[in-house]
C-alpha cells in the first residue's frame, strides 16, 4: 500500500496528468471500441483498439506494471522477468525519480496495492515522461498497465 506520506505526492501527479489522459481517450474514442489487443513479440510493442471488423487505433506501448485484484499486489514491469527489457526499460526513469524524490512506491519491485494505488503509480509514469500520451489498463484479473506513445488512426 502506498505510504501515507506519499499520498499528497500522488495527488499532485494525478491532477497534473488527468487532462492528458482524458484528452487521449476522447481524441481516439478509446472507450467506444469493443476490442483491444497488445503484442510484445520480438521487434514489436503495440496496443490496438477496434471492433469486429478490425482495428482502428494503434499505439506504441511500454509495460508499466501489473496489478492483481485477487492478490491485491502491484508488480512493476521492470521487476517482472516475463517482460523483455526493451518493453520496460523506458519506465525505469520513473524508478529513478522515486529514488531522487524519496517516493518508495516508485522504487519497490512489488507490494500490496489496491486499484487506486495502481492508477496512482501509472499516473506517476505519465507525469514523469512527457513523451507518454496516456496509460491504459487491460481488463481482467491480472490487469496490465501500459504506457502509450505514437497513437494513430489506422484503416
Amino acid at each position: 500500500v502506498i505510504a501515507a506520506n506519499e499520498h499528497e505526492w500522488f495527488r499532485r501527479t494525478f491532477y497534473r496528468t488527468r487532462q492528458r489522459q482524458e484528452r487521449w481517450k476522447k481524441e481516439f474514442r478509446i472507450n467506444s471500441f469493443k476490442r483491444y489487443q497488445y503484442c510484445f513479440d520480438p521487434g514489436q510493442a503495440w496496443l490496438a483498439f477496434g471492433d469486429a471488423d478490425g482495428f482502428r487505433v494503434r499505439c506504441d506501448a511500454h509495460v508499466i506494471g501489473s496489478w492483481s485484484p485477487t492478490a491485491g499486489t502491484w508488480l512493476w514491469g521492470w521487476a517482472n522477468d516475463h517482460w523483455e527489457a526493451r518493453v520496460t526499460q523506458a519506465i525505469v526513469s520513473v524508478k529513478r525519480r522515486g529514488e531522487r524524490e524519496g517516493v518508495r512506491s516508485l522504487t519497490r519491485s512489488t507490494f500490496d496495492a489496491d486499484e487506486a494505488d495502481a492508477w496512482n503509480l501509472a499516473g506517476a509514469v505519465l507525469d514523469t515522461m512527457p513523451e507518454i500520451q496516456s496509460v491504459y489498463r487491460s481488463p481482467g484479473d491480472a490487469s496490465l498497465f501500459l504506457a502509450v506513445t505514437e497513437t494513430r488512426w489506422v484503416s
